[in-house]
Order: C-alpha cells, then structure tokens, then sequence
C-alpha cells in the first residue's frame, strides 16, 4: 500500500499537497508551484560527450558553405575564400522534464448542410508520457531552442572541467515552465479536431527533471575581412545555425529585375485601371476588375522577394530550429 502524507502546504497559495512516498517533485493543484523535496533539493545535471570531433566540424561547416536557398545564397567563392580563424567546444544548459500529462477538452464542430445547422458534440480525454525539453539560457545568435534527447550515452556533468553557459533562471523556474509546457501539449493534443471549446483542463504529473548539458561548436572563419560564425551540433555534427556573406551578383540583379518587373506590372496595372475598366460597362465591368487585383498581387509579391533579396542578400543567417520530442 502506497501511505500518503497529507501535512504539507504548498508554500505560495498555502494549500494542502498530497506526497506520495518517493515523490521528490510536487505541482501545486491550485496556483502550479513547483515545490521539491529530497533528490530535486539539488539540481541533477547530466551530459552528453561530442561525437563530432573539431576536424569534422570544420570539415562541415566548408560543406555548408557551398549550400543555400532560392532567396538565400551564398557568396560563389566563400568555399575558396573563406578562412577557419577558430573553434571553441561549448556546452549549453537544456531543462528537461518528463511528465504524464492528461487534457480533457469539451466541445463541438458546428456544420451548415442545407441550411441546416448541426451540431457534432465532443469530448476527449487523453492521457500520455511527454518528453519535454528546452534551453535554460539566453543562446543569442547560436540559435538553438530545443534539441532532440539522444538515447544512451549520458553521463553525470562535472561542471567545473567543461565550459559551459550559466542558466538564466532558477531550478524552480525551469520546472515550472516545463510542467506549463507539457500542460499545453496535453491540451493541444486533446484539442485536436474540435474547432468550438466549451471545457478545457490539463494536468501534469512530473516523473523527472534536470538539465541537460548539451555540446556545439562554434566555428568562427573570414571572408574579405570580416568576420562570421557557424555553430555546429557537437552530437550529431548538423549546422545548427550561422553568419555568411550573400551573392553580391545576385543581390544587385534581383534588385534590377525586381524593380523593372514591378514597374512593368504598375503601370499595366494603372492602363487597365484608368481606361480598359472604365470602357467596360455593367457584368463585363466587374469581371474585369479581377484581371487588375491579380496583376497587383503579382506586383506585390514579386516586389516583395526582390526587395528582400536585394536588402539582406549582403549578409545571410541561418537558424535551423532543431526539433524537441514531444508525446511517446
């Protein structure tokens, strides 16, 4: 039999906590304080050793600098022209909880057939262990929110022999935000289908918390005397985020084509507007307003890509958001 004690008080609203033995992270019902006894007195801090060494980073970071997208691309000699001036190993605080958290959500989807309105009523009740993590720290331009938990090769974080970012926040801060989190997935998930919500709550139920000490490069290289970054996942050894120069070429010619594309539209656009409209009386009138409001929109979004091509094509950032697990 699990003995439960009933003689503790949640020490921000006052009101009565139920313990069960083992328990060691407690939620309050009432105003979700984060409360922690025994082992969570203490923070418990784990780490990952990198599996990308510093040749294959660097080795990387060359390979990103021949790739790019439609609207960004890189400059076409940063891969001969671009210098390694540096590498640093960092470490990156993550919080960490895992939780079972539950959602029910009531509701309905409402349909018009046939004048008819109908109404389909719904409730859902889900009930799920989630993984949540997130970095406990202000990252900057490395870019990184959340990363994928590997599996294994975990080990206890000796702080003072690796360098590492401090966390901007307190234990307690961390676990409840990561009890809200898991208390918004529970609901999203539960949510999911019923487009109208007449009820709604979530629970959590916390089974773990830590923080996760997580390795990056980052690799710091020239080009035509300034200066720029690329942080590679010292795990996994993808580029997680970085700085390079944009296609000058390409800049100035989408900057060229744009405007003298944008041009030809607006003023089709004003001939159509100021004399075919007009000449075209009643239903053929009307119709052919569309033809004008399409030739706009084209205008506009063609102006639009130029223009951002043209303005940040000098200098590109990338930031590739790396995925956090989510239920399992």
């Amino acid at each position: 039999m699990v003995s439960i004690i009933i003689n503790m008080n949640c020490p921000s609203c006052g009101g009565p906590l139920l313990v069960e033995d083992g328990d060691s992270l407690i939620l309050c019902p009432y105003c979700s304080t984060a409360s922690s006894i025994g082992a969570y007195e203490k923070d418990t801090s784990f780490m990952y050793n990198h599996r990308c060494s510093q040749d294959d980073a660097i080795e990387r970071v060359k390979e990103w600098f021949e790739q790019g997208s439609l609207f960004q691309k890189k400059a076409a000699d940063l891969k001969n022209s671009g210098n390694i001036t540096g590498i640093d190993l960092i470490f990156l605080p993550f919080w960490r909880m895992v939780g079972q958290g539950r959602a029910i959500v009531c509701g309905y989807n409402k349909e018009v057939i046939h004048n008819k309105t109908i109404m389909d009523f719904k409730k859902a009740d889900i009930s799920r262990m989630y993984d949540w993590n997130e970095i406990a720290c202000n990252a900057g331009d490395i870019g990184v929110r959340t990363i994928t938990i590997p599996d294994g090769e975990v080990q206890p974080a000796d702080e003072e022999e690796i360098p590492i970012f401090e966390a901007s926040g307190s234990t307690r801060d961390g676990m409840e935000r990561a009890a809200s989190a898991i208390r918004d997935m529970a609901y999203a998930d539960a949510s999911a289908g019923i487009s109208n919500i007449t009820y709604a709550k979530s629970f959590v139920t916390p089974q773990s918390f830590s923080t996760i000490l997580y390795p990056f490069w980052i690799v710091r290289y020239s080009y035509r005397n300034r200066g720029y970054f690329a942080v590679v996942d010292g795990y996994t050894g993808r580029i997680c985020s970085g700085r390079a120069p944009g296609n000058v070429r390409r800049q100035v010619t989408a900057g060229t084509i744009g405007a003298a594309i944008s041009g030809i539209i607006a003023g089709s656009a004003f001939y159509y507007f100021f004399d075919i409209i007009p000449e075209s009386g009643g239903l053929v009138g009307n119709v052919a307003v569309i033809p004008f409001i399409m030739l706009l929109i084209s205008g506009f979004i063609l102006g639009g890509l130029s223009y951002q091509t043209f303005r940040f094509g000098s200098e590109i950032t990338e930031r590739v958001q790396k995925s956090s697990n989510t239920g399992r």
